[in-house]
């Protein structure tokens, strides 16, 4: 369960009773990146090192974007702020898969004037710290209104947009479709694209 009032920051006391859902049509393209050998995209992770995971561990968080280009600097635009530049050996292994759903999803908007109308600040969802952003989290996934996933921009381009799928929309496994667009080194026209977007550099 979601911790008491008196351990959630302050922000985050008061919810509305309904929730503003918003519906992701079925088959809407969704994507993601992750390392190359695992079996599926669709993994709902519980560590406490995501933006949006429980803090009590209690479900997992899949991370989709809404576009090639949101899943490329969700998963690879911290490197830039901490000096990294981008080996060829990683971006040969990194995979970029695109993912649909057969069965709409409800969710709920972080972007936007919908912050506002929750009574929300964007600090909530943005700060390098993820304990408010997490704690907002819990308390949408045991709303009574049951979303399936939230919508936020992406922290290191806000205009991309991404979904963090909570594990409830687990149960639309079956209608889960996914494909691999091979990984970031074959897509030389977006991995030349995103290197010149973001002023990357690259190092073999």
């Amino acid at each position: 369960m979601p911790d008491s009032p008196a351990d959630t920051p302050a922000t985050l006391r008061e919810l509305p009773e309904s929730l503003e859902l918003t519906t992701l049509k079925p088959h809407t393209p969704l994507y993601r990146i992750q390392a190359a050998g695992y079996p599926s995209p669709i993994f709902f992770g519980r560590g406490p090192h995501a933006r949006f995971n429980d803090p009590a561990g209690e479900f997992g968080v899949c991370y989709v974007s809404t576009s090639p280009e949101g899943a490329f600097v969700e998963t690879l635009g911290r490197g830039k702020l901490q000096g990294q530049a981008l080996a060829l050996s990683a971006l040969d292994d990194q995979i970029l898969y695109q993912l649909t759903c057969t069965q709409p999803l409800r969710v709920v908007r972080l972007d936007g004037h919908y912050l506002l109308r929750m009574g929300l600040e964007s600090s909530l969802i943005n700060a390098p710290d993820y304990m408010a952003s997490q704690h907002l989290a819990a308390r949408l996934f045991h709303h009574r209104d049951q979303p399936d996933a939230l919508r936020y921009p992406a922290r290191h381009d806000l205009e991309r947009r991404s979904l963090a799928l909570f594990e409830r929309a687990s149960t639309h496994a079956p209608h889960w479709v996914w494909e691999s667009q091979g990984s970031l080194l074959a897509n030389r026209s977006f991995l030349e694209a995103m290197v010149e977007r973001y002023q990357l550099a690259i190092t073999t």
